[in-house]
């Protein structure tokens, strides 16, 4: 996948490469959205207001994507509920079988969808995901404050991010 996208150094104050959203999500509005997950559980936007979430666009034959999701399954298991986690498999459809199979053998226990069609294209309000994996966290009411494409966001990271949130 390709795209442009602007780069800005240590805008999480962890010292990673963040961007910022993509035209697609305006600047300060929440984002709205809604996936199906594959076990039932709630994977829309309105499920997790309240509290921040980490969103992670993933493939399931990616090695960084197994990576990031062992830090997001290893962070859920700590978090009791005070942050939402969302995994989002940028496959078609016709791959559910496959990437249920990820979730379970990566002992996945928060949800997991698969996108859209507008998700894929790079409509949605998530904009265009250019590299795997991204992460998206966004804050208590929906809003994006902080997005990094294309490398995995360590644990650490991402707890300095969350705290920022509180």
């Amino acid at each position: 996948m390709s795209g442009a996208f602007v780069v800005v150094a240590g805008t999480c104050g962890c010292g990673g490469t963040a961007t910022l959203p993509s035209p697609a999500a305006a600047p300060g509005e929440p984002l709205s959205f809604a996936f199906r997950s594959l076990d039932d559980k709630p994977a829309d936007s309105d499920s997790y207001r309240g509290k921040p979430l980490v969103v992670s666009f993933f493939a399931t034959g990616d090695l960084s994507s197994q990576a990031q999701t062992n830090f997001l399954v290893a962070m859920a298991a700590h978090d009791a509920g005070r942050v939402g986690y969302l995994m989002v498999a940028m496959e078609p459809p016709a791959q559910r079988e496959l990437i249920d199979l990820y979730r379970q053998s990566l002992k996945v226990t928060f949800a997991v969808a698969i996108a859209d069609e507008r998700t894929l294209a790079g409509e949605s309000k998530f904009g265009l995901v250019a590299s795997l994996p991204t992460v998206v966290v966004l804050d208590a009411n929906g809003k994006v404050a902080i997005r990094v494409e294309g490398r995995v966001v360590p644990a650490k990271e991402l707890r300095e991010v969350l705290r920022g949130l509180k």
